[in-house]
């Protein structure tokens, strides 16, 4: 099936961090090569960063969880979303109501970072804006995480989600 070796990790058994690989071949009589043993030839040596460490995802609101609103309030609260090779987080807020309330900050409410991107963002700031049409109703605003590793031969690899409820009743 042209596969050579299938080298299985896990946090628990390997580190973090950068590896250095190289294929042994066995070759009775090969020509001696510095640091490779008798009657063997090597391959070139070639880097791999392993990252078995998924990203984390947190928020929470201000007053704290499953608090109730008014039609119209301002609803606001802190998102971390980290990791140390981030592709990108959302936010989002659930049920798809006919009309839900709307994150106004961070705006746009998502980022993909480039190849070499900064860790992410720690305890952000976030706003939802109701309105007197907003939809009453129980809601859920969620952050997602996803990493750019591979992982058994998928990309994104790791990802990581987190939410807070809250209630938003009518105006009395």
């Amino acid at each position: 099936e042209d596969v050579l070796v299938i080298w299985r990790t896990s946090k628990a058994t390997h580190s973090d961090g950068l590896y250095e690989l190289r294929v042994l071949v066995h070759q009775p009589g090969a020509p001696f090569q510095p640091g490779v043993p008798a009657d063997h030839v090597a391959s070139a040596t070639i880097k791999l960063m392993l990252d078995n460490t998924g990203p984390r995802a947190a928020i929470f609101l201000d007053v704290g969880d499953c608090h109730k609103f008014v039609v119209g309030d301002k609803v606001t609260g802190k998102f971390t979303a980290t990791d140390a090779h981030i592709w990108r987080y959302s936010l989002s807020v659930e049920p798809p109501v006919a009309t839900p309330p709307v994150i106004t900050s961070p705006s746009p409410p998502h980022k993909t970072y480039p190849l070499l991107a900064a860790p992410g963002v720690t305890d952000e700031p976030f706003e939802l804006q109701t309105t007197s049409s907003t939809t009453p109703c129980g809601y859920i605003v969620k952050v997602r995480v996803r990493d750019r590793t591979i992982v058994n031969n998928h990309f994104p690899g790791h990802h990581k989600s987190d939410s807070v409820g809250l209630c938003l009743l009518e105006e009395e």
